[in-house]
């Protein structure tokens, strides 16, 4: 590749082939645009990822809880149908009996658009236990946030890549004058 290094004033130093990197120059003209770039496609896509995964929120409140010791939150397809055990481990009742608690468990396990229903368990110290529900549910996808999230971080990237062009092409144009 042919060109040729200017001074300030415009008038040729060198000319011909140069086999040399300056680092320097390098990292500043293209580190901070690609990492960009690379910031832009991972916040992005761990954007989308929120958004196109969907989720349950259940959430419930006791005014008392005077020989609870937990809670197993159970889902099925069907209103009538068989109900599995979402939660891997007892949910633990409030330390306080007298005052009851309020809780919230995340269901990940689900798509988006599907119906689920929930029932909850009430679990006793002797062993006894009471189902109350089923509540129907509907899964959402994440939220507006996630969304503007990827976009702008994709916007982000192309407007950085699109820079990036422009400056090699005006580049181009200037060595060839």
């Amino acid at each position: 590749m042919k060109f040729r290094i200017l001074d300030a004033r415009g008038r040729i130093v060198f000319g011909g082939i140069n086999l040399k990197i300056d680092l320097r120059l390098l990292a500043k003209q293209w580190l901070l645009p690609v990492g960009l770039i690379l910031l832009a496609m991972v916040v992005g896509s761990l954007a989308w990822q929120d958004f196109t995964k969907a989720k349950v929120v259940v959430e419930w409140t006791t005014a008392s809880e005077l020989s609870t010791i937990g809670f197993n939150l159970y889902r099925s397809d069907l209103e009538n149908g068989l109900y599995v055990i979402v939660n891997e481990v007892l949910i633990p009742a409030s330390p306080d009996p007298l005052t009851g608690g309020n809780y919230t468990y995340i269901d990940n396990k689900v798509k988006a658009g599907s119906t689920y229903y929930y029932q909850l368990e009430d679990v006793e110290a002797d062993g006894s236990t009471s189902r109350y529900g089923p509540i129907r549910v509907r899964a959402q996808r994440g939220g507006s946030i996630e969304l503007l999230l990827a976009i702008a971080s994709l916007a982000i990237g192309v407007f950085v890549i699109v820079l990036l062009l422009k400056r090699r092409k005006d580049r181009h144009e200037f060595s060839q004058e």
